[in-house]
């Protein structure tokens, strides 16, 4: 394990195999991991990161960031609070700017530009979702889902 300034109170990060980390400088900084993870710059107060496999994150500035995650997940630019992201299998997300982002998913999903707030989407399948701008945005599938504006 490697670990490079860790300023902030209350870091806590537990592992049982190699990981890198660098510049944890917010509270309550939580991280679980089994495998390999790689994290920079995890600034903002309450990140949580739980995963057992593999993990590249870039960017959480904001407070709240919550990751709960199996396998591998590619994440960038998640500035906004509370952005809530439960996945069993890969996920690919780009520019959640919004608060209160939630995802739910149990197998591959492509997420871009979820700006607006309380986004919530559930789903068991693949999904494909573009500008999703709107207040309570609230989706529900089981199956393949594709949706714009």
């Amino acid at each position: 394990m490697s670990l490079q300034s860790l300023p902030g109170p209350a870091n806590i990060i537990i592992t049982s195999q190699s990981m890198s980390l660098q510049s944890l400088q917010g509270h309550v900084n939580i991280i679980i991991t089994s495998l390999r993870m790689s994290l920079q710059s995890l600034s903002g107060p309450g990140n949580i990161i739980i995963t057992s496999l593999s993990m590249s994150l870039q960017s959480l500035l904001g407070p709240g960031n919550i990751i709960i995650k199996s396998q591998s997940m590619s994440l960038q630019s998640l500035p906004g609070p509370d952005n809530i992201i439960i996945i069993s299998l890969s996920l690919s997300q780009q520019s959640l700017p919004g608060p209160g982002n939630v995802i739910i998913t149990s197998l591959s999903m492509s997420l871009q530009s979820l700006p607006g707030p309380a986004n919530i989407i559930i789903t068991s399948q693949s999904m494909s979702l573009q500008s999703l701008q709107g207040h309570v945005n609230i989706i529900i599938t089981s199956l393949r889902m594709s949706l714009q504006s």
